[in-house]
């Protein structure tokens, strides 16, 4: 597959004339300020709090600054990249570093882009006001520190889950999306090793978060010669519009040792390559929208031998969003998911209000609920054990955002 990429990639630049004008440079940026407050029912250990000495309030602030320079050919072709730089960050998803190219055959990124599979999914956060989904940067579903790992947004494996979360770019690809067809469009990312990340030289093993299996197992799992993306359909008429997206993630999954002196709890466990789907629409109608999503990570990078309390996980969640004419838009999303037995709810309420051009005020309440189990003192014994796990709570979020 990698082959074909590159063969592609080289018929469509043999296939337009080189000669440009002076390119475009455009500089884009914004500054998102939030304070936060959370109450959870139980009490939260101090590697949870949400800073340094307090447990339930903070701040937080996240700037970004992009750098954009593209250029036409006589042909038409456009041609350019992108620079992503991070000033302050918490954890922001909108810096991304690329070489595109984009012609009548379709559009190419080489580089830290989000993969296809990540642009071109649907679900309840896609059109959410205020963070749209990012209550869980604050939100605690195990303030204790247990050790469980609840699942609480739509995330799939190659972008978020690969992701330092202390870092901002992606790993490494190419992706190709076609151009639009009666309503259609398909898109394909080729990712060559998930440890091969945007901020990493390439034989820099990056050291990830949320793919490792749970702390007991003694694993990391990278993945090798991935591939993610997806197909949309996309119908609009008059004041109602209908959008329909079917993206999933496939790629072999290659676990090792997070330490080299002390050996993992199975040695020699085997992991299930990496398989997912997500199944995600949008319904528009006025000033209404309504958003709806299934997602099924098919057992993806778990072990029979290490994943003994469960390896399934399916994720749902429905959205309302309302714009007014007023310039005030408000939302309201469910989300739902079990992940190896241990459930999440989280119904967010958000409001935001557009008060000059670029400049968007909003707040949002989340009130979520956690329900699980896990290992006594996080170890693999035989027999087993079990304890239960059970937390509820709420999280406000209160921001400004300022876009140029």
């Amino acid at each position: 597959m990698n082959k074909i990429f590159t063969t592609g990639l080289a018929i469509l630049l043999s296939s337009t004339s080189a000669y440009a004008g002076d390119p475009e440079i455009k500089i884009a940026g914004g500054l998102d300020v939030q304070a936060g407050y959370v109450k959870n029912s139980l009490k939260a250990d101090p590697k949870n709090y949400i800073t340094g000495n307090n447990k339930s309030s903070g701040l937080n602030s996240t700037a970004h600054f992009m750098a954009e320079a593209k250029n036409t050919t006589e042909s038409g072709m456009e041609y350019g990249a992108k620079l992503g730089l991070v000033t302050t960050a918490r954890s922001t998803r909108k810096i991304a570093s690329s070489l595109f190219i984009v012609s009548q055959a379709g559009k190419w990124e080489l580089g830290s882009e989000k993969s296809a599979n990540g642009k071109m999914k649907i679900t309840p956060y896609t059109n959410a006001c205020a963070t749209a989904g990012g209550w869980d940067a604050w939100g605690k579903s195990d303030p204790s520190n247990t050790g469980i790992v609840y699942v609480t947004n739509f995330g799939g494996f190659i972008d978020p889950k690969t992701r330092d979360s202390d870092q901002s770019e992606y790993s490494r690809k190419v992706t190709y999306y076609t151009p639009q067809f009666s309503g259609f469009q398909f898109g394909l990312s080729y990712i060559p090793d998930t440890t091969n990340a945007g901020y990493a030289t390439p034989s820099t093993v990056a050291v990830h978060d949320a793919p490792k299996t749970s702390k007991l197992s003694g694993y990391n799992v990278d993945i090798r010669n991935a591939f993610a993306g997806g197909v949309t359909y996309t119908y609009e008429q008059d004041d109602f519009g209908f959008k329909l997206a079917l993206v999933g993630e496939t790629g072999k999954a290659k676990p090792r040792a997070v330490s080299d002196t002390a050996p993992p709890a199975v040695p020699g466990a085997k992991f299930k390559k990496l398989r997912s789907y997500t199944v995600g629409a949008q319904i528009d109608y006025k000033d209404l929208s309504f958003t709806g999503a299934y997602s099924d990570y098919m057992k993806s990078l778990t072990s029979a031998a290490v994943d003994i309390l469960g390896r399934s996980t399916r994720l749902y969640g429905f959205g309302v969003r309302y714009n007014h004419p007023s310039k005030l838009s408000a939302s309201a999303t469910y989300f739902a998911s079990n992940s190896k037995g241990n459930k999440m709810e989280a119904i967010t309420l958000a409001t935001e209000y557009k008060a000059a051009p670029g400049i968007l005020p909003y707040a949002e309440v989340t009130f979520y609920k956690a329900r699980g189990r896990y290992l006594k003192d996080q170890k693999i014994t035989n027999p087993p054990v079990i304890l239960p796990h059970k937390n509820k709570g709420t999280a406000v979020v209160v921001g400004m955002k300022l876009e140029f």
